[in-house]
This record gives C-alpha cells, structure tokens and sequence, in this order.
C-alpha cells in the first residue's frame, strides 16, 4: 500500500526524480560507477610516469599539478568522491517529503473504521428480528458515528491544534441545502446553508470541482488581493481559522450529495500542499458515507 504524502514543490519534484533514477538499474549499475570512479582514475593515470607525453598536452595547471604534487592529487581525488556522496546525501534528503502518515497514524485510522464496522455491527444484531432493514442500518444513526469519527481521527492528527468542528451539508439540485449532522453537536455551524450557495463559498467550489477544497486562513487574501473562498459567518470579518470542504459523490449519479467540512479555529491549520494526503484519509470516511447514500436513495424508491 503507497501511503500518502504532502504535494512536492519544483526541487523537491525533481529531487524525487534523481532519486528515482539513481535507485535504478542503469542508474545504480552504470551511471553512479562511472561519476564517482571516473576522475579519480583519470587524475591517478596522468600521474603515472609512463602517462608523461599525455601529462604535456594538459593544460599546464593540470600537467603542473599532477606531475609536481601527486600526493595532492589523491587527496583530491578522495574529496571528490566525498564531495559527490554529500551531494547525493542532500539531495535524498531534498526528496523526502514534508510531510507523511506515520504508522501510528495509519493504525489510528483503520482503528476508526474498525470502531464504525463494530457499530454497524452491533446495531444490526440489537435491533428487533422483524424490523425491515432500513431501520436496522439507520443510515442516519451510522452517518453521526462517521462524522465522530472524522472528529475523532483529525483530532489526533500530529499537527492537530483544534478544536475541531466537523459538519456535514447537504447538497440538491447541485447548491448547498441543510446541515445534516455536526459533530460536537453542540457547536453547530456558524453560516446557514443557503448563504454558502454563490462563487465566494468554498463549499460550493467543492461542489463545483468535486475536488477537495482548502483554506489556509479565512483572513488571508490571495496575490490578485481578493479574499479567499469563503463565506464570513455573522461573527464578523475578523474570524480566523482554517477550513478543508470534501465532496462526496453519489455511488450512482456521480453528483456531490454531501460536502464534509472540517473547521478549526487557528490560521494554517490545514495547508493546500497536504491536499492528497487529507484526500486520501477522507476518502475512506467518504466511502462510508456514500454507503449510507446509497441506502438512502434505495429507501426513497
């Protein structure tokens, strides 16, 4: 399993690459050997007596150096190959990312959608024997426990500086309608769902794109010095804070039913450069969710 990592800036890309290609077979076997022998070999076949006639058509620096000071040439040689092994060091080190899931973060995760199976499970088996499956899934129940369990697992997150305040909202006719679920329940969101419905809400964009949606700081505004996607709720302008929008599809339309909204209240909270890796974590509470979607539709027929 390839985990996710932050985004890679312009070095770092190709930085990633070099170490790509130095891990390959041309790369390791052929091109590293010749870089890092060639000149040394070189410089200690000049400096042999019988190399005098090549030696004199050097240029004299080289020819003087080599044929008058053969023990400096070897040190050189030897800070070369040095040299080439720190550059090749710092360049691996370029190449790795800023930012990845540790596996303590890993175990963490499959340990919530583990929780959300058990409680799928233990709503299956107490519920009544004649009651219809509709109501032993309670797609609206298993949706709440999704939603505490985004919580929950961005919460515990390395960089985590909450609180937190995960909302669901519901999407029709491809707008913004209600919220749906909150999680703590006891801090709704600040903006109605319909004042998210025009260009400015970053619930909308998510919509729009059906791509995952950050806001690094809801005060910051962007190099044509317009604000940033987002709506300011009626605590005023001077609000800070950090918010990731993530649309869920319908398993069978393909349109954006809901948009999972995560809040926290300090600026650069969550960062654009860890787009895919917020996507990948959210799409498995994604999954779930477009479950109960699914059931959902299926009720309404």
């Amino acid at each position: 399993m390839t985990l996710p990592v932050s985004r890679l800036g312009g070095f770092r890309r190709i930085a990633a690459w070099y170490v790509r290609e130095c891990k390959s077979w041309y790369g390791a076997g052929l091109i590293a050997p010749i870089l890092t022998t060639a000149l040394p070999a070189v410089l200690v076949a000049l400096a042999h007596p019988s190399s005098r006639d090549q030696l004199s058509k050097m240029p004299s620096v080289v020819s003087n150096l080599v044929g008058n000071y053969p023990a400096i040439v070897g040190v050189l040689a030897v800070l070369y190959v040095i040299l080439l092994k720190a550059i090749h060091a710092g360049i691996e080190r370029l190449a790795v990312p800023e930012r990845e899931l540790s596996r303590e973060e890993v175990a963490r995760l499959v340990a919530q959608l583990d929780k959300l199976t058990d409680v799928r499970t233990i709503r299956l088996v107490s519920t009544p024997p004649k009651s219809s499956l509709h109501v032993a899934m309670n797609d609206g129940q298993q949706t709440l426990s999704i939603i505490g369990a985004v919580h929950g697992y961005m919460s515990a997150l390395k960089e985590s500086s909450g609180p937190y305040r995960v909302h669901l909202l519901r999407v029709k006719n491809g707008a913004p309608s209600d919220w749906v679920a909150a999680h703590p329940s006891d801090r709704p969101p600040r903006t109605q769902a319909a004042a998210l419905n025009n260009d400015d809400s970053t619930a909308m964009l998510a919509i729009k794109t059906q791509r995952i949606q950050i806001v690094e700081s809801t005060r910051t505004k962007n190099i044509f010095g317009k604000s940033t996607p987002y709506v300011v709720s009626p605590h005023g302008e001077d609000e800070k804070g950090s918010l990731i929008c993530y649309p869920i599809t319908s398993p069978k339309t393909m349109l954006v039913k809901y948009v999972l909204c995560i809040a926290s209240n300090k600026d650069y909270c969550f960062l654009r450069k860890h787009d895919e890796l917020y996507t990948w974590v959210l799409d498995k509470f994604g999954r779930m969710i477009q479950q109960e979607i699914a059931l959902c539709e299926r009720k309404e027929k």
